[in-house]
């Protein structure tokens, strides 16, 4: 399912981080890939943190994920910084990347869990992030997903 999911986001998380965020192509493919970055270390934070509770609310609530959301301001946060530092942008561009970009693929993302199977079951959701069941997690299946995704 994720690789399904981290699919379709590569191309449609760039063309809106052009035209919303008046980035060139370049730099919006590099935002993207500093996107999948951010992503990728809140959630190992979190889950090395033990907050499952809040991970599991982000990804199985029946509405799309705000910027308040105590996970997503934390990589919010994170890819600011990285689209500054990295791409040169005024604070104020790389607050409005990241403010787009998280919520749009964890929104992506929590959409797929929200409509499957296991959207009202948090020991399913847990093992697929985690790593269970024999197939892998979402953080193992994720970090080579993510790196072509994203350019990594």
């Amino acid at each position: 399912m994720i690789d399904k999911i981290m699919n379709m986001v590569g191309g449609p998380l760039q063309d809106m981080l052009k035209t919303q965020s008046n980035l060139g192509p370049s730099e919006a493919s590099e935002a993207a890939k500093l996107s999948g970055e951010s992503l990728m270390e809140g959630l190992k934070d979190n889950i090395s943190s033990g907050n499952t509770s809040e991970m599991i609310s982000m990804f199985t609530q029946k509405e799309d994920v705000s910027n308040s959301h105590p996970m997503v301001s934390g990589m919010i946060a994170n890819l600011s910084g990285k689209v500054a530092n990295q791409l040169g942008v005024s604070t104020g561009v790389a607050s409005n990347v990241a403010n787009m970009a998280i919520p749009f693929v964890i929104n992506l993302i929590s959409s797929k869990f929200r409509n499957s199977e296991h959207s009202q079951d948090a020991s399913g959701l847990m093992s697929m992030i985690a790593g269970g069941s024999g197939g892998g997690g979402i953080i193992d299946q994720a970090k080579g997903l993510l790196g072509g995704l994203f350019g990594k």
